[in-house]
């Protein structure tokens, strides 16, 4: 990334590898805190990750056809959003909480998760790649 893209896109980089942990591993932790019982919690990891994969593969579809940078700054203020509603309604454990957490899910997993994956692949030239068509060509 030239410009100085590559510090830009920082933050986006952390909140993937911080904010999926978040969303998916520490969902039960969180889930737990509403008196739903231990035992259930590992329903709602799983709801974790499929909202997740759910976010991803409609991030995926959809991301050449808006703005990235858009894409990035929407989902990250909806993540931190999010993130104060978890932290606000977490003494008062209940829908609220899990509400907030599945928008926290759904919302890193889209925005951030995918941007990352994409933005490292773009980082570089495509010469550095495995498929250089102008080098190839005859």
């Amino acid at each position: 990334m030239r410009g100085g893209g590559w510090r830009r896109s920082r933050p986006f980089f952390a909140i993937q590898a911080f904010g999926g942990a978040v969303a998916t591993v520490a969902g039960p932790l969180i889930i737990s805190s509403t008196g739903i019982g231990v035992s259930n919690t590992l329903y709602f990891s799983l709801l974790g990750f499929v909202v997740g994969l759910i976010a991803v593969v409609a991030g995926a579809a959809i991301i050449d056809r808006i703005n990235r940078r858009w894409l990035g700054v929407w989902t990250c203020l909806g993540v931190f959003a999010a993130g104060l509603g978890i932290a606000f309604t977490g003494e008062r454990a209940g829908v609220g909480l899990v509400a907030f957490w599945v928008v926290y899910a759904m919302l890193t997993w889209f925005g951030p998760g995918v941007l990352s994956w994409v933005w490292s692949t773009e980082a570089f030239p495509l010469r550095c790649g495995a498929w250089d068509p102008v080098s190839r060509s005859a």
